[in-house]
């Protein structure tokens, strides 16, 4: 059973990273809640990092120098972060939506009135980048921001929907003329003291009847029930005009003589782009358009997801487009563009489609007029898991070529930046900021750190847990797989030239290969932070700095998946595999295998075999729950004869279940993912 148990680690999350001339020169986690999740991602000019999300305990914004230790941290119950900015002084801007009525910060004004009955207020709060304290928190009750940028002034813009159709303007400043149940996109400008500068709206739907029908190769009727425009970027030219752009159905944006294009490709189930100049004190709309984000074929619909400015001035566009299908009657793909505006000639002047089924989520300018942006698969929006495929980062400079490099589609998406050093760092919603630099070198590299029973690069670690490493030029071109030694039983610490320390301690090795590395947290590991770095041959990775936290529960799953979630690589009560065919029966036990449960009361000697006939117990209590209700848990604790860090939970099937319940499990405060078994009944 130990070799099964072993191959079943190994193969489910084996997964292969292609490199080009990018490589990774740090990965920092983010210090973390359980069950935190990263929103957005911004460097300063001194090469600190700004990061906000979710966690258990509401919204966070945490500010790390450029060596990855903490500057500040704060949480407030009851708002929701969706975008944080960085000024020349380091002082952060922090945007979004109240999360409740009774709003947490102590505002020090208000703008553009209060919201409707039955809505909430943004917010903007400015926070001193030397301590993380309030320095002024302004309500907007008549939008909420989702997007934000700083001017050379110092002054703040951001931008959202508006949540009254008619939106507030301040006197001077251009206003949209919409129709219910349309509702405006606010343009609001604030001083750096947080004074209103001024408050502009832009939007559609003033046309009260059908859409005409578009040459499309699908055609639709515009749904003139759910009119949508909403802002994906807003960004800030040289001459300190603001630039947004986003996606919309409606057919009648507000378009100037100078549009690219004056059509909306969009339907009823479908989106198109726009971009929009106005003034720098927003007074006037400079440049109203809808953007084809397909040249070959204009009358494909598209949406912008992220968008970023150059030295030039020139505008990067990122999203997703349609192609056409393949043969009459197939479905449409969704696709991954790039693309750059040049103001200055009112064209397109550079086109790329990336990655099928995909779209770009960030996107952001670095030197010699490159551009670096994530192409993330669209499962992902769909709900797929996403250990179960890569996203891609990509540096691309107009040219042919293109280099890239693949990370876990978890450690990639919540955000990306351009740092004091020319690095570019991308965040995922795990937790993780990656450093990457663009490099031909062919050295040692580690691209992520996850479990390896989830594959998810969470950048947090246990004492005994089995993780996976991922990179290139890890190890010896021909896998290696390890053979515990004997007298006494012990996996070795060394394999095909390769070595993983874990705060400067051999971590035992199970398998090694170019790019990738299963390996055990040894047992000693104190909690807090600690630093991984494989050397093959001699020649040592750049570094990665773990969490090291109380408990990572994974477990191993069989590779099948029913409804979304992973099938457990699970035992009936009789021995035999759990399966569709063979599901356990109702009432009876079922026995899981898992790592990442934590420390024992007896630490085992690293990379040792558990064997009895006395077994040490787990420090932290484990549970295992379904629906409302907890499992009988018989037995949770060291997998007999495994080795050390494989975990085995034994439970009982209640009488009321059946089919593929889902089911998680936790170890002292921390979740597992979801997974399920077979009962009978399926």
């Amino acid at each position: 059973m130990r070799r099964l148990l072993i191959f079943t680690f190994l193969i489910l999350v084996t997964t292969t990273f292609s490199q080009g001339a990018i490589r990774v020169q740090q990965i920092q986690q983010i210090p973390s809640e359980p069950q935190q999740m990263l929103t957005a991602l911004t460097a300063d000019s001194s090469g600190n990092l700004t990061a906000t999300g979710n966690n258990p305990h509401g919204a966070f914004v945490l500010k790390l120098d450029n060596s990855g230790n903490l500057i500040f941290t704060r949480s407030e119950i009851g708002s929701y972060p969706f975008g944080v900015a960085a000024d020349t002084n380091g002082d952060v801007y922090w945007i979004g939506p109240a999360g409740t009525p009774t709003f947490p910060f102590p505002f020090t004004n208000s703008v553009l009135g209060t919201p409707p009955s039955g809505s909430l207020p943004g917010f903007v709060v400015k926070l001193h980048g030397a301590d993380g304290s309030i320095m002024w928190a302004t309500a907007i009750g008549a939008m909420t921001p989702d997007a934000v940028a700083i001017a050379s002034d110092g002054s703040v813009v951001f931008t959202g929907v508006g949540n009254s159709t008619s939106g507030l303007t301040s006197p001077g400043a251009w206003a949209a003329s919409t129709v219910a149940p349309a509702m405006p996109i606010e343009i609001v400008k604030l001083s750096p003291s947080g004074a209103l500068t001024f408050a502009a709206t832009y939007g559609g739907n003033t046309t009260d009847g059908a859409a005409p029908i578009l040459p499309c190769q699908s055609v639709y009727l515009l749904n003139l029930a759910s009119p949508s425009t909403q802002a994906a970027a807003v960004l800030i030219d040289s001459q300190n005009h603001i630039w947004l752009t986003g996606y919309t159905n409606t057919i009648d944006l507000p378009l100037t003589s100078t549009a690219l294009k004056t059509t909306c490709a969009c339907a009823n189930d479908s989106f198109d782009a726009w971009l929009a100049e106005f003034s720098a004190d927003g007074s006037q709309l400079l440049h109203g358009s809808y953007l084809q984000t397909n040249s070959t074929e204009p009358d494909i619909s598209g949406s912008i997801s992220a968008a970023a400015i150059d030295e030039s001035g020139g505008i990067w566009f990122g999203g997703s487009t349609s192609v056409s299908p393949a043969a009459s009657g197939a479905q449409a793909n969704a696709t991954g563009f790039v693309m750059r505006y040049d103001p200055s000639a009112n064209h397109i002047a550079d086109e790329l489609l990336v990655g099928n089924n995909a779209y770009v989520g960030n996107i952001v300018t670095g030197t010699d007029a490159t551009v670096i942006f994530t192409v993330v698969p669209v499962s992902i929006l769909a709900g797929g898991a996403p250990n179960q495929s890569s996203a891609s980062i990509m540096i691309w400079s107009g040219s042919p070529s293109l280099d890239s490099i693949s990370l876990p589609a978890d450690a990639v998406g919540a955000g990306l930046a351009i740092d004091s050093s020319g690095s570019f760092v991308v965040a995922g919603a795990a937790s993780v900021a990656t450093v990457l630099q663009s490099s031909a070198e062919t050295s040692t590299n580690i691209v992520a750190v996850g479990s390896a029973t989830t594959g998810i690069a969470s950048g947090q670690v246990s004492p005994g847990e089995i993780i996976t490493i991922w990179g290139t030029h890890l190890g010896p071109p021909t896998p290696t797989l390890a053979n515990p030694s004997s007298q006494p039983a012990a996996f070795p610490t060394t394999l095909g030239g390769v070595r993983v320390l874990v705060g400067g301690v051999a971590a035992p090795l199970l398998f090694v290969s170019d790019d990738q590395i299963n390996a055990i947290i040894p047992f000693g590991v104190a909690q807090n932070t600690t630093t991984l770095i494989v050397t093959s041959n001699g020649s040592p990775s750049n570094s990665a700095r773990l969490e090291v936290v109380e408990a990572t529960p994974g477990v191993s799953t069989s590779g099948s998946t029913w409804q979304n979630y992973p099938v457990a690589a699970a035992l009936n009560q009789d021995g035999t595999i759990n399966s569709a065919n063979n599901p356990a029966a109702a009432e009876s036990i079922v026995s899981i295998f898992a790592t990442g449960l934590g420390a024992l009361t007896t630490q085992p000697p690293d990379g040792s075999l558990t064997v009895g006939p006395v077994l040490p117990s787990l420090a932290a209590p484990v549970l295992i729950g379904t629906g409302p209700q907890f499992l009988n848990i018989l037995y949770a604790g060291p997998a007999p004869d495994e080795v050390a860090g494989v975990m085995q939970v034994n439970f009982r099937l209640s009488s009321t279940l059946t089919g593929a319940p889902s089911i998680i499990m936790f170890a002292g405060n921390c979740l597992s993912q979801y997974f399920t078994v077979w009962v009978t009944g399926t």
